[in-house]
């Protein structure tokens, strides 16, 4: 082996940063005996000089320093780097090889020795690891390795990549390519169309390898004999014939069979994702989602109910706030209701939260509008911006730690009784064809059940926690100050709901065909008034303002008997409230006489004379005289002639009319 690829015990001390030379010669030691040193198996030798013990001196192989050492050696003791980047595999057969033959050169440094025959015959008898598996090295490769490390260093020892590698060997398959009658150009277009029909099988079917393989060997036959193929059928067929690891070259385009017929299988593992770090505080982000409970519950009355749980999760902490929901056979599904109810038990307990980010389903929308609606009104109390956010369809990712809890809470329940699993088409029973036995009791204790094995969830540890629990992680941060933003059920109701205008009609408001009344109502004088219908389920009331602000919160109106004497009582007592408050809008207006305005607006003075020209039947001289009178400006002599000749006019017609 050449002296470049070998440095002096000095060298090795000044790349190592290793002072004392006594430490590099125990170094050295170690190594022969097979004792790594910082990770890395030196190739050490004794060579006769000066500077050693009996006149031997160490010296080691510069191939075998870490990176970082032979980066410290001087250019002309490193060994002689290759023309190209190792690959793994050299890399490791590289070190393989050196391992034994630096064995060999320790044991008998001299050629053609017996000393060197009985290191080779008991190194090749021995059975050795190579990348996790048993290997037996035979005589003449041992000494063609040994012979090419004192010939070239260690660059002799690296494996040659073959001139074809990467390239196919076989065509279509070795049968096919050896016993088909056509030439190599035929032979390619026929493998490059059956390659085809496989990766279009393998990104639009579910078919399995073993499948796709069948079908692309039935076209092989026929594209073969269509190229002129004059084997016999049976032959043919036998040429034909692929199998399952033929169709394995098309694995990858596995993905793309995932994204076209499984989205949700291609989001949860292929598609592309970016790191998120959670919020610092608590209430900061929360996510939500419904979770199919995989237990049988059945009450003690014998009905069968499905259990669902609507789950609040906080991204800090990553506690959650759960609502089981009981449904019974017929009840239908979760509901918009259910949410905003469950979003109240969380509102009540831990808080406002900032963002919101909601599951992409229906039952979700209500709160969601209802969320970013009120977000102006709530933004002075918490003094922040919030929003809600809808995650993607087939984005499980998107939801936080949520889907991992719904694992943990699920494995929580496998210890009980009634445990379905997670495919309900294969229940796990406690005998074969039967169902599991389920879990009986009340509703209340359903409930608890549920709820108790998220308390448990809770409290379990996580490793993104530090090994904390989620209940732990939530009291860390009470204790550091942290305190949640809470709000009452009358401005839950008047925040999260469904807003309107609705016609105010005799002291009354209709909504969903219920009458709703406060006595602030009767006292209103409007047409319509704001409504604010909340969305909690048992909020039996509605909000009622006008111009923006608060009126009241108007009831269910009471219905009175038709000869019950409250009734009229009461419908007394509404109408003085609305008389009062016409009283009160007429105390405050100035009283005004329209056809003066009128008169005004259309410049008419009011001083201007008009003549009357009016035709009176009927009567008596008196209403004759007052209607004289009228006459401001005439003289007695012109006012007693007109009287005159009115009573002549009023005695023509009466006589006219007798007459008739």
């Amino acid at each position: 082996m050449p002296d470049a690829d070998w440095i002096s015990l000095a060298d090795f001390a000044a790349a190592a940063g290793i002072k004392e030379p006594r430490v590099a010669r125990r170094v050295c030691a170690k190594a022969a005996a097979g004792k790594p040193w910082k990770g890395h198996l030196l190739a050490v030798r004794h060579v006769p000089g000066r500077g050693g013990k009996g006149g031997l001196r160490w010296e080691i192989l510069a191939d075998s320093l870490p990176d970082i050492c032979r980066a410290r050696l001087p250019v002309p003791a490193m060994a002689k780097a290759p023309a190209e980047p190792l690959t793994d595999w050299q890399r490791d057969t590289l070190a393989f090889r050196r391992h034994l033959v630096q064995q060999v050169l320790t044991e008998a440094p001299d050629k053609g020795t017996p000393a060197r025959a009985a290191a080779v015959a008991r190194i090749a008898a021995q059975t050795h690891l190579f990348r996790g598996k048993a290997k037996r090295v035979h005589q003449r490769t041992l000494y063609a390795w040994v012979r090419a490390a004192e010939e070239a260093g260690g660059a002799g020892l690296i494996p040659q990549r073959p001139s074809n590698a990467g390239q196919p060997r076989v065509t279509i398959s070795r049968a096919y390519d050896k016993g088909i009658d056509l030439d190599a150009a035929t032979v390619g277009t026929i493998a490059r169309e059956i390659e085809k029909e496989a990766e279009g099988l393998t990104i639009r079917t579910h078919y399995s390898a073993r499948m796709i393989a069948f079908i692309c060997s039935s076209k092989l036959e026929r594209l073969s004999r269509a190229a002129g193929s004059k084997l016999s059928a049976a032959e043919l067929r036998r040429l034909c014939k692929l199998d399952g690891r033929w169709a394995q070259r098309c694995r990858d385009l596995i993905p793309v069979r995932e994204f076209n017929l499984d989205a949700s299988r291609y989001h949860d593992r292929r598609a592309p994702r970016t790191a998120r770090t959670p919020p610092a505080t608590p209430m900061e982000v929360v996510f939500s989602d419904v979770w199919n409970c995989d237990v049988a519950f059945q009450t003690d009355k014998g009905a069968v109910v499905r259990v669902k749980v609507i789950a609040w999760q906080d991204a800090c902490t990553r506690y959650v706030w759960a609502t089981p929901v009981l449904i019974h056979t017929g009840a239908g599904h979760v509901r918009k209701e259910d949410v905003v109810d469950s979003f109240h038990h969380l509102l009540c307990d831990a808080g406002m939260p900032r963002i919101l980010y909601l599951d992409n389903g229906g039952e979700f929308a209500a709160l969601g509008r209802a969320f970013d609606e009120v977000w102006p009104d709530i933004g002075a109390m918490l003094k922040e911006r919030g929003r809600t956010v809808h995650a993607k369809p087939y984005n499980g990712p998107a939801k936080g730690e949520i889907e991992r809890f719904f694992l943990k809470l699920k494995e929580v329940l496998s210890g009980g009784q009634g445990f379905i699993g997670g495919d309900r088409m294969r229940k796990k029973t406690q005998t074969h064809g039967k169902p599991p036995a389920p879990f009986v009791g009340t509703e209340a204790e359903i409930a608890r059940h549920i709820q108790r094995a998220v308390e448990i969830a809770n409290n379990l540890p996580m490793p993104a926690l530090d090994g904390r629990s989620p209940c732990e992680a939530l009291e860390d941060h009470i204790r550091k100050g942290w305190q949640p933003t809470r709000c009452d059920a009358d401005a839950f109701d008047a925040l999260i709901c469904k807003r309107e205008m609705r016609a105010l009609r005799q002291g009354v408001i209709q909504v969903n065909g219920q009458r709703f009344y406060h006595d602030e109502l009767a006292a209103t004088v409007a047409d319509a008034v704001e409504v604010r219908i909340p969305l909690r389920s048992g909020a039996n009331r509605v909000w009622v303002g006008k111009d923006g602000q608060f009126l009241c919160w108007a009831a269910p109106d009471r219905a009175f008997d038709m000869v019950d004497g409250e009734g009229a009582k009461e419908s007394a007592r509404r109408n003085k409230l609305a008389r009062e408050a016409v009283r009160h809008i007429n105390a405050k207006r100035p009283r005004v006489d329209g056809m003066a305005a009128l008169a005004d607006a259309v410049g008419l003075s009011p001083a201007a004379g008009v003549e009357p020209c009016a035709i009176v039947k009927g009567g008596a001289a008196a209403d004759a005289a007052a209607l004289a009178d009228a006459r401001h400006g005439q003289s007695d002599a012109d006012r007693e002639t007109l009287l005159a000749d009115m009573r002549a006019y009023i005695e023509r017609d009466d006589a006219s009319e007798g007459g008739a």
